[in-house]
Protein backbone atom coordinates (compact mmCIF):
# COMPACT_ATOMS: atom_id res chain seq x y z
CA UNK A 1 0.00 0.00 0.00
CA UNK A 2 0.89 3.36 -0.88
CA UNK A 3 -0.10 6.72 -1.30
CA UNK A 4 -2.21 7.81 -4.17
CA UNK A 5 0.31 10.50 -5.04
CA UNK A 6 3.42 7.96 -4.69
CA UNK A 7 2.16 5.36 -7.71
CA UNK A 8 4.67 5.54 -10.33
CA UNK A 9 4.43 5.63 -14.26
CA UNK A 10 5.66 1.69 -14.07
CA UNK A 11 2.72 0.59 -12.51
CA UNK A 12 0.13 3.25 -14.64
CA UNK A 13 1.71 1.77 -17.73
CA UNK A 14 1.42 -1.81 -16.45
CA UNK A 15 -1.72 -1.53 -15.90
CA UNK A 16 -3.07 0.37 -18.47
CA UNK A 17 -6.39 1.89 -18.70
CA UNK A 18 -9.14 2.33 -22.20
CA UNK A 19 -10.30 4.93 -23.10
CA UNK A 20 -12.71 5.92 -25.79
CA UNK A 21 -11.34 8.34 -28.94
CA UNK A 22 -14.20 9.41 -31.46
CA UNK A 23 -17.39 6.72 -32.23
CA UNK A 24 -15.51 3.63 -32.61
CA UNK A 25 -11.77 3.61 -31.93
CA UNK A 26 -10.94 2.61 -28.35
CA UNK A 27 -6.83 3.14 -27.04
CA UNK A 28 -5.06 1.57 -24.37
CA UNK A 29 -3.81 4.72 -22.45
CA UNK A 30 -0.51 3.79 -20.05
CA UNK A 31 0.48 7.35 -18.73
CA UNK A 32 0.19 8.05 -15.51
CA UNK A 33 -1.38 11.37 -16.09
CA UNK A 34 -4.67 9.62 -17.47
CA UNK A 35 -4.35 6.51 -14.25
CA UNK A 36 -4.58 9.28 -12.24
CA UNK A 37 -7.61 10.88 -13.62
CA UNK A 38 -9.50 7.98 -14.02
CA UNK A 39 -8.75 7.04 -10.58
CA UNK A 40 -9.61 9.98 -8.88
CA UNK A 41 -12.70 10.13 -10.17
CA UNK A 42 -13.37 6.65 -9.76
CA UNK A 43 -12.51 6.75 -5.88
CA UNK A 44 -13.96 10.33 -5.57
CA UNK A 45 -17.33 8.65 -6.54
CA UNK A 46 -16.86 5.45 -4.05
CA UNK A 47 -15.77 7.79 -1.25
CA UNK A 48 -18.69 10.16 -1.39
CA UNK A 49 -21.30 7.05 -1.43
CA UNK A 50 -19.27 6.10 2.18
CA UNK A 51 -19.56 9.95 3.15
CA UNK A 52 -15.62 11.09 2.79
CA UNK A 53 -13.58 12.51 0.23
CA UNK A 54 -10.75 11.74 -1.72
CA UNK A 55 -6.93 12.62 -0.52
CA UNK A 56 -3.79 11.91 -2.89
CA UNK A 57 -2.61 11.23 0.35
CA UNK A 58 -4.52 7.91 0.78
CA UNK A 59 -3.84 4.82 1.11
CA UNK A 60 -4.21 2.48 -2.49
CA UNK A 61 -2.93 -1.34 -3.37
CA UNK A 62 -0.87 -1.38 -6.19
CA UNK A 63 -1.02 -5.47 -7.18
CA UNK A 64 0.87 -7.26 -9.90
CA UNK A 65 0.43 -11.29 -11.22
CA UNK A 66 2.98 -13.55 -12.45
CA UNK A 67 0.69 -15.92 -14.88
CA UNK A 68 2.09 -19.45 -14.32
CA UNK A 69 -0.10 -21.61 -16.32
CA UNK A 70 -1.87 -20.23 -19.28
CA UNK A 71 -5.36 -21.45 -19.49
CA UNK A 72 -7.09 -22.87 -22.76
CA UNK A 73 -3.32 -22.75 -24.96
Amino acid sequence: MIPFSQVTEEHAYKEGEFRQEGDLSVIKEKSLAHWRQVHEELFTIWLAEAGLSFSEDMLVVCEEFELVYPIGF
